[in-house]
């Protein structure tokens, strides 16, 4: 079993309230706005890289040399080839609906473009799914996949285990898909995803992470005024934003530090690759 740091993610708006609760004078005279707020925590978690991203587990049924992505998905953890058994079918007491866009190429010859142009040749549609079963099996990890080419490697996050494997089974990732170099088996994933919950942001629950975001966020309202001001109180402003230009910076490196320490399993698995990285000069 693989083992990480679950994080738990929260809603980054209690925060946006506690900035405009700061600076409500200028909220409240419209000198700043809110709107770009999700766009600021966006660059907070950017600067994280992977440390900032929710993990998660699936298995994929790879058909025809492939199989589909999850949604959010943004890069590789772990992928390992697996073995299944004790496979059976049972039937789900629900249905599940969902929708898909797809394009289907045209067949027929071109249509004539001065006849009824408006229902002509209209080749995209919107399909219902309709999935009334469900499939249980049970499977074992086998070997770690390794990455088919470069392309792949920068879908790999950071520690990703992929890279360096020896394994002859390979994948690759394009458009939203998993393209393997076996035709039928199963792929247990671990990826770095997208923390989203109805299209708003997450961030991690974390307080030196949010006190971070609150204090960067801050400084880009300082920053937004100090590009609107043009009168006397312009050298105030700026002064406001050095000043939290650097309680933003040393905040960040605050939380890079939280988010980066290592869990127990990481040096468990330290400690064992240190033991083990003589193995090969040793005499059978």
């Amino acid at each position: 079993m693989s083992f990480y740091y679950k994080q738990e993610f929260t809603s980054p708006e209690p925060i946006y309230a506690e900035v405009k609760d700061t600076l409500h004078s200028y909220f409240s005279s419209g000198a700043i706005e809110d709107f770009l707020f999700p766009k600021w925590t966006e660059h907070c978690l950017r600067r994280f890289r992977k440390s900032s991203l929710k993990i998660e587990e699936i298995v994929l049924n790879i058909c025809d040399y492939q199989a589909c992505l999850p949604e959010g998905f943004d890069s590789v953890r772990e992928a390992w080839m697996c073995t299944t058994f004790n496979s059976d079918w049972i039937r789900n007491p629900t249905s599940v609906y969902y929708q898909t866009d797809c394009r289907i190429s045209a067949v027929t010859d071109k249509c004539d473009p001065c006849f009824d142009t408006e229902n002509c040749c209209v080749d995209t549609y919107k399909v219902t799914h309709k999935v009334t079963g469900a499939f249980q099996f049970s499977f074992k990890r086998e070997f770690l996949l390794q990455p088919g080419n470069a392309h792949t490697r920068s879908k790999c996050g950071e520690g990703c285990r992929n890279i360096g494997a020896s394994a002859p089974n390979t994948f690759d990732v394009v458009n939203n898909k998993i393209i393997t170099n076996f035709s039928e088996g199963t792929v247990y994933l671990i990826y770095y995803s997208e923390a989203t919950e109805e299209g708003e942001q997450l961030i991690p629950k974390n307080f030196w992470v949010e006190d971070f975001i609150r204090k960067f966020l801050i400084y880009k309202c300082f920053e937004q005024l100090s590009n609107v001001i043009t009168d006397e109180s312009f050298n105030q402003i700026q002064l406001k934003k050095q000043e939290a230009d650097r309680i933003q910076n040393e905040a960040f490196i605050l939380a890079e530090t939280e988010l980066k320490k290592e869990t127990v399993w990481d040096k468990v698995r330290a400690i064992k690759k240190s033991y083990n990285s003589f193995n090969k000069y040793r005499l059978p």
